[in-house]
């Protein structure tokens, strides 16, 4: 498994993915918008709602999450492992 970060649609960036720490997304150079995130769980539940750009999953089970971000313009839904 690699740790690259992964381009979603050349909009944000998120890495390390895998990860068992914390999670970094960082959006577009040229982007002064803020960032929110919701994480949702194996059965679809929303875990996690916040602003910023970096998410600790350290207290979370191993297995395979969703993560929704969006901002004004752009909203993209990842697979987090």
């Amino acid at each position: 498994m690699s740790e690259d970060p992964i381009d979603i649609y050349n909009e944000f960036i998120i890495f390390p993915n895998p990860t068992s720490g914390k999670i970094n997304i960082l959006c577009p150079e040229n982007s002064s918008q803020k960032i929110k995130y919701s994480l949702f769980g194996p059965s679809g539940q929303k875990l996690v709602e916040e602003y910023g750009n970096e998410l600790d999953i350290s207290n979370m089970q191993p297995g395979l999450y969703l993560l929704l971000i969006e901002n004004d313009s752009y909203k993209s839904i990842n697979k987090i492992t």
